[in-house]
């Protein structure tokens, strides 16, 4: 994180970052959910990988492809999107998202 201004703003609202790896110090108690869908969808690219490669023996896939597994591997296992819900829908998850966020300490408390 090198962008001096979204430094700046951080540190504004009280957060840190790491030096070592990037990572906002104070949200790190919230992130294990976001790593576990990360690992889920490096695991479905890979299963796609391997299907793909078992039916074209000695071929690459290419980027084209590759970018499809990945806008793939994030919709699978997936819940319906609030936004294909309905507006009502949108409104009740920004409403629970912006609920969540008001959670999460602030480094000055």
């Amino acid at each position: 994180m090198c962008d001096p201004q979204f430094r700046q703003a951080l540190a504004s609202h009280g957060y840190t970052l790491d030096p070592d790896t990037g990572d906002v110090q104070e949200l790190m108690p919230y992130a294990g959910e976001f790593c576990a869908r990360a690992g889920q969808i490096a695991r479905n690219v890979d299963r796609y990988d391997a299907e793909w490669r078992g039916e074209h023996p000695g071929e690459e896939p290419g980027p084209k492809l590759r970018r499809s597994w990945d806008r793939r591997a994030w919709s699978d296992a997936r819940p319906i999107p609030a936004y294909q819900c309905g507006r009502r829908s949108i409104r009740v998850r920004l409403d629970e998202l912006e609920s969540a966020l008001r959670r999460i300490p602030s480094a000055r408390q």
